[in-house]
């Protein structure tokens, strides 16, 4: 109990939370309001880093869905990150009510996809957001292709506009896929089964599988339509990088033409030639054939070719800042290269864009070469068919691409790459030619930016 008589030279303030009274000093209110104003501003900070995504679903169960989000890292494809909901991602009686971690600034692409208990594939939808945005989900079923999304950001109204264009034939494709995976599901339930039946459920499933191949094909040439009429934005890069990574040869040639169509629009944009490229990667290197070279761009953007290095073995390592195990190698990998590089040159080679390249540049802590073609997946990664992180690619002093490894094997340690660079498991290529070109001048796997060869496509393609 405290003395409150008039020697006493301190106030009291009495404070009422939750019909409790507490009397606290002046020193102590300081410390009471410094640890209120702490929790107010993490707060604020959680509720601007985060995705809040809300709204409601009918006519599902709420054990099949859980909602898992997606972050691609754009034009130089694959996954940036991926991230369950801080509510478990589950629906309570049809209501979305999930909370996503989000600190990138400005408006993104993210996708949803369901997983877990939901025991049939369908498809990732997207959206744009930003952190701190509330998105709005409004469906009926399990066909996410038709759901309502709402952001409040530009893009997203520009992504209903292609979502409502096409509403047939994704309903239609969705529906495919829908059959296909619960015949399937039936069939793996279904024990007592003869040596006949099972031999037509299989027919079956082939002719469900052809059927959801073709409508899915209606449904991306239905895309390409729309594209043809719509403003070169944001959107229509994402659905362009989208129906390129996803489609197939007769799908390709579809994005070149409707990329030359739209070739004045883009040369608006930064990323012009690495979309260009991407529907124009001509040249595939083979193993044991000859290297492909291209541009490759150091921190101060000087230029290099892996003509450059000859006479010396050549290692390019494939990573990604986002890849943990491409990291964990470079202790190794940097004292590999002080010890060996009076015959090796090695390249670390990004697949990240330039602008997260740059981010990560200083604290890579990469004492070789560092280098990025600003090509992403679509440059040399994908000449020499990169397919996983790490992956490392050994060119011979003479241009010969010797060997590939990929995956999580330590070649720096297990002797198997110093064999080779010492000559203890030699390849006899040495009198092979180190480029397949008439003047003697590298291959390039790209064509970037030739203009000339763009007109002369336009008049084959006939584009009006």
């Amino acid at each position: 109990m405290w003395n409150l008589d008039g020697r006493e030279h301190f106030v009291c303030f009495i404070i009422i939370l939750r019909n409790k009274v507490f009397m606290i000093s002046t020193s102590n209110l300081r410390l009471f309001i410094c640890l209120l104003l702490l929790s107010l501003f993490g707060y604020a900070k959680a509720q601007h880093d985060s995705l809040f995504v809300q709204g409601y679903i009918s006519n599902v169960q709420d054990h099949d869905v859980n909602f898992i989000l997606f972050e691609p890292k754009g034009i130089n494809g694959g996954v940036m990150r991926w991230d369950m909901s801080e509510n478990d991602g589950r629906l309570n009686e049809g209501v979305v009510d999930q909370v996503f971690r989000c600190t990138s600034s400005g408006t993104h692409y993210f996708e949803f996809s369901y997983s877990l208990d939901f025991p049939w594939s369908m498809m990732k939808v997207g959206f744009w957001a930003g952190k701190g945005d509330t998105i709005r989900i409004e469906g009926d079923g399990y066909l996410n292709g038709t759901w309502n999304i709402t952001s409040g950001r530009p893009e997203q109204k520009e992504q209903n506009f292609y979502q409502q264009a096409c509403m047939a034939e994704i309903t239609a494709y969705q529906n495919a896929i829908w059959d296909y995976a619960k015949y399937r599901e039936w069939r793996r339930d279904t024990l007592d089964m003869s040596e006949e039946e099972w031999d037509k459920t299989t027919i079956r499933i082939k002719q469900l599988e052809s059927r959801m191949d073709s409508l899915e094909q209606v449904w991306k040439k239905s895309i390409i339509k729309v594209m043809k009429e719509r403003p070169v934005g944001n959107v229509w890069v994402q659905n362009f990088v989208s129906m390129v990574e996803r489609g197939n040869l007769e799908l390709a040639k579809e994005m070149k033409k409707l990329y030359l169509l739209k070739e004045q629009e883009l040369k608006q944009r930064p990323d012009a030639d690495l979309l260009w490229s991407m529907v124009n990667q001509s040249t595939q290197a083979k193993l044991l054939g000859y290297c492909i070279d291209g541009e490759m761009y150091d921190l101060n953007h000087r230029i290099y070719h892996l003509k450059d290095f000859r006479g010396k073995y050549v290692l390019i390592d494939f990573w990604s800042r986002f890849c943990g195990p491409c990291i964990d190698h470079f202790p190794v990998m940097a004292d590999f290269y002080e010890r060996h590089k009076d015959k090796l040159v090695m390249i670390s080679l990004t697949t990240d864009d330039e602008k997260a390249w740059r981010e990560c540049a200083h604290h890579s802590k990469i004492t070789w070469l560092n280098l990025c073609d600003r090509k992403g997946m679509h440059g040399l990664a994908g000449s020499y068919g990169l397919q996983a992180m790490p992956t490392f690619v050994l060119i011979s002093p003479t241009g010969i691409w010797l060997k590939r490894w990929t995956g999580s094997d330590n070649i720096f340690e297990n002797g198997v790459l110093e064999n080779i660079i010492n000559g203890k498991k030699s390849k006899n290529h040495e009198n092979t030619p180190l480029y397949d070109s008439p003047d003697g001048e590298p291959a390039d796997g790209l064509l970037i930016g030739k203009q000339s060869e763009r007109d002369s496509l336009c008049r084959n393609l006939e584009i009006r």
